[in-house]
C-alpha cells in the first residue's frame, strides 16, 4: 500500500479515492487494488483485465455509505470479479440490504462492471469516452457482421460511425453525462442483435 502511495495512487480506500478513480479509470483502479491485496496477502500478480473501460465517472464507494475500510476493500474486489450480469443485480440488492439505496457513484461502479461483462461477450476490448462521444474498439476476429451493423444503424442511435482501418471501431456521439447510459444501450442492442442471429 505504501508503495502505491509513493507512486501517486494515493489512499485507495479513503475519501481521496474519488479523484484517483476518475483520474486513472475504474479498470486500472481495480488492477491496482487487486495487486495491493495480493501484496498484502503474499500472493503474486493478477491477470490483466479483459475489457478496458475508460469513462470519466464518479464510480466509487463513498465513506458515508461504506465506512469500514476492510469491508470497502472486499466489496471493490467482489465488484471487479463479477462476470455475469445477474450478479451485478444481486450485488446491487446486497448493497441496498446492507447499506441502504446505492448512491450514484455506487450505481456507476456497478454499471461500469456491467459494461465490461457485455463488452467481453461481444468481443469489444475497449470502451473509451471522450468529449464528443464514445468509441467501442473490437478485438481482431470479433468484428460485427454487416447484418448486425445494419441493425445497429436502424436502432435509433443518431450519428453512428464505423471505422475499420487498423481496428474496427463503432463511434457514438454522446454527452459526457450520458456516457454510461448510452454505452449500456449500445451494448444491449448489440447483444440483442447477436442473440437473434444465433437462433
Amino acid at each position: 500500500m505504501r508503495d502505491l502511495e509513493i507512486r501517486g495512487a494515493g489512499n485507495l480506500l479513503g475519501e481521496e479515492q474519488h479523484g484517483h478513480m476518475e483520474a486513472i479509470g475504474f479498470d486500472l483502479y481495480c488492477r491496482l487494488l487487486e495487486e495491493t491485496v495480493a501484496e498484502l496477502q503474499g500472493g503474486g500478480g493478477v491477470a490483466p483485465l479483459e475489457v478496458k473501460v475508460e469513462l470519466r465517472l464518479a464510480a466509487y464507494l463513498p465513506d458515508d455509505y461504506v465506512g469500514d475500510a476492510q469491508h470497502k476493500m472486499d466489496l471493490y474486489r467482489r465488484v471487479a470479479r463479477i462476470r455475469k450480469s445477474g450478479a451485478c443485480t444481486r450485488m446491487r440488492d446486497e448493497f441496498r440490504d446492507r447499506y441502504g439505496p446505492p448512491p450514484p457513484p455506487v450505481e456507476n461502479l456497478l454499471g461500469i462492471q456491467h459494461l465490461r461483462i457485455m463488452a467481453g461477450r461481444l468481443g469489444v476490448e475497449e470502451i473509451r469516452g471522450g468529449r464528443t462521444g464514445l468509441d467501442f474498439f473490437f478485438s481482431g476476429g470479433h468484428e460485427p457482421s454487416p447484418v448486425i451493423i445494419q441493425g445497429l444503424m436502424e436502432s435509433g442511435l443518431p450519428g453512428l460511425q464505423f471505422k475499420a482501418v487498423e481496428q474496427f471501431v463503432v463511434k457514438v456521439p454522446a454527452d459526457r453525462a450520458e456516457h454510461l447510459a448510452v454505452a449500456t444501450a449500445v451494448l444491449m442492442r448489440l447483444t440483442e442483435l447477436t442473440e437473434r442471429l444465433a437462433v
